[in-house]
């Protein structure tokens, strides 16, 4: 396994893309809506649904609201 993904042992769907997911840290590895880096992003699963409230690219600054 890629030491960047160790821990993110599940995958969670977020606008329409799979995420890989690490259920302990809830943490999400989520593209930018603009630029495509990958972000790290803190992610909960609300009723078996992933949930975040937006977060600005790190590498763009590119605001990405919640879904």
């Amino acid at each position: 396994m890629d030491n960047d993904l160790e821990g993110f042992t599940d995958i969670v769907v977020i606008r329409g893309e799979e995420c890989p997911y690490d259920p302990v840290r809830h943490l999400a590895r989520i593209l930018c809506a603009n630029c495509s880096h990958t972000n790290e992003v803190e992610v909960w699963i609300e009723k078996g649904e992933p949930v975040f409230q937006g977060f600005v690219c790190e590498k763009c600054g590119y605001w990405n609201g919640p879904q």
